[in-house]
């Protein structure tokens, strides 16, 4: 019986120095974190002409620099897969999300770093009041494959809703203007933004009062080989919270969002 316990507690140490001795490796490895963001989603993260990232890749950038943590960008993917690669820990750190409950099962989450709002855009020509989520109800509405509204409003919207899904922002503006859809449902500053790029201002516009209100925050995969990076890298983000430079990069886009005059639907 002894001899038994003693082969089994052999295997067990075994085990467990073979699994530190990976973990070991796998830290020794751990050069870079995969950072990844919406596609084209202005002004929280984008590929710009000048070099900018956004504001969620612009600070996230400047944490990793900070820490010298080397960051790989991933190319523009969709949303959906994103979420799914941050899930596998194929991708270390997004760079602007809402945090769910069901994110939460395999991401955890920095402070909020900005509130934005989640508007309604609509066709001219085929208008509608809003005041309420309740408005919506008996109308078709799409939104980005993948995007969350929060978590109250996602669960009003599988109950009470009829949401088509969209992979990036041209089809879904794209089923605005075709009318296959009533609405669409997308950040303030990048369907405004996307409006402006593409002239549509006499096609499609705003309806003034948001959806909702939520916090966008900066994700961290639970899966990740790289956990003592991304300590790092969370340490840095807060550190710039704190010092002002958060601000500051916040502040450099408002400036660009003041010198852009956009309509409203009732304008």
């Amino acid at each position: 019986m002894r001899r038994v316990v003693r082969t089994i507690c052999s295997t067990v140490l075994v085990v467990i120095l073979s699994l530190m001795t990976v973990t070991t490796v796998q830290a020794r490895n751990c050069k870079q974190l995969v950072i990844a963001g919406g596609e084209n989603w202005y002004p929280y993260f984008y590929h710009g002409t000048a070099g900018e990232m956004g504001i969620l890749g612009d600070m996230v950038l400047e944490a990793a620099s900070s820490s010298d943590i080397r960051a790989r960008l991933m190319p523009p993917i969709p949303w959906k897969r994103i979420l799914y690669f941050l899930n596998s820990g194929q991708i270390d750190v997004v760079a602007g999300a809402l945090k769910t409950v069901e994110r939460e099962q395999y991401s955890s989450f920095s402070d909020p770093v900005a509130q934005l709002d989640l508007q309604i855009f609509l066709n001219r020509e085929i208008p509608f009041e809003f005041s309420l989520p309740e408005d919506l109800i008996g109308k078709t509405g799409a939104k980005l494959r993948g995007a969350s509204f929060g978590d109250a409003l996602d669960q009003f919207a599988f109950e009470s809703l009829v949401i088509q899904e969209a992979n990036d922002s041209d089809s879904l503006f794209a089923m605005l203007l075709a009318r296959r859809v009533d609405y669409a449902i997308t950040f303030k500053f990048h369907g405004l933004r996307y409006i402006e790029t593409h002239k549509l201002d006499n096609q499609l516009a705003m309806l003034p009062q948001p959806l909702t209100s939520v916090g966008l925050h900066v994700a961290f995969s639970k899966a990740s080989k790289c956990p003592q990076l991304i300590e790092l890298l969370a340490e840095s983000l807060a550190q710039m919270a704190k010092d002002g430079r958060s601000r500051q990069i916040i502040e450099r886009y408002n400036h660009e969002f003041s010198n852009v005059s956009w309509r409203l639907m009732n304008e």
